[in-house]
């Protein structure tokens, strides 16, 4: 059966309660009960913060997939960068997510 991101949102949370998850997240309850029963979206930086309070990768909240796993060494047909070329490219991405919000 496929997954909804809310669901997995609800999933990767696990025994974390709602309550501590918004304190965790610095959100409301309500929008947190909105992006797991698929009524809100959310920006690129909650999604991140989902994501490291979850302990599951972005890929996994979005897709359901996993991704490498963390201190696998890429395959070749990875593209690999430097740091400063990674936080040039996050900035990007950060100005980006003022533009855009992810929807459901």
């Amino acid at each position: 059966m496929k997954t909804t991101v809310g669901q997995r949102i609800k999933e990767g949370r696990g025994e974390i309660s709602q309550s501590a998850f918004v304190k965790i997240l610095g959100v409301s309850k309500a929008q947190v009960s909105y992006m797991e029963n698929e009524k809100s979206g959310f920006s690129l930086n909650l999604l991140i913060k989902i994501a490291q309070a979850c302990n599951v990768s972005i890929d996994w909240l979005l897709t359901g997939k996993e991704s490498l796993p963390v201190g696998l060494e890429p395959h070749e047909d990875y593209i690999t960068m430097e740091e400063d070329e990674f936080m040039k490219l996050l900035k990007q991405i950060n100005t980006l997510n003022d533009q855009f919000r992810f929807k459901f």
